[in-house]
């Protein structure tokens, strides 16, 4: 998910010598600024064990402690609602521990990927190369997936118990 709420299949790639941009289709976002969409992704395991915690409602949050989606992607990522100039994160990327302003997306074909030596397919998928932060963020996102299928009815006899 990028900052501005947008999937990456809104944004449009474009390539050039000189510059990697994906400009979003759906909105004023100028590139594709990945936001993590679940606490696991910036290791607060512990966020999810909430009571009231929901994975549709939680949002990567600034150092002025308002969330992504109060930030204007248009404006240089200041904030909507306090006024500060940019999205500075909170929290840190629980594979490297660089905060989010730290870290910039890159464009790359499968080709450039396996001449450059590095992992493709399943290889590729986010943390792969630690996999007890894979099982944490990816079990449950598979849980809470799998309570949206269901019918509210079945949904409180689960939480019920």
């Amino acid at each position: 998910m990028c900052i501005c709420g947008h999937g990456f299949p809104e944004h449009e790639k474009i390539l050039t010598k000189k510059k990697q941009s994906s400009k979003c289709t759906s909105c004023k976002c100028r590139t594709f600024a990945y936001i993590p969409t679940f606490p696991e992704e910036i290791g607060e395991y512990w966020v999810s064990n909430q009571k009231k915690f929901s994975y549709k409602t939680w949002k990567a949050k600034c150092k002025c402690k308002h969330a992504s989606d109060e930030h204007s992607v248009d404006k240089g990522l200041g904030c909507k609602k306090c006024g500060c100039y940019s999205f500075v994160s909170n929290f840190c990327c629980a594979v490297c521990d660089k905060f989010w302003q730290d870290h910039e997306n890159v464009y790359e074909l499968e080709h450039e990927r396996v001449m450059n030596k590095r992992p493709v397919g399943k290889e590729f998928i986010p943390f792969a190369e630690a996999p007890e932060i894979f099982t944490a963020v990816y079990n449950n996102k598979e849980k809470d997936n799998s309570m949206k299928k269901l019918g509210s009815n079945q949904v409180n006899m689960l939480k019920d118990k």
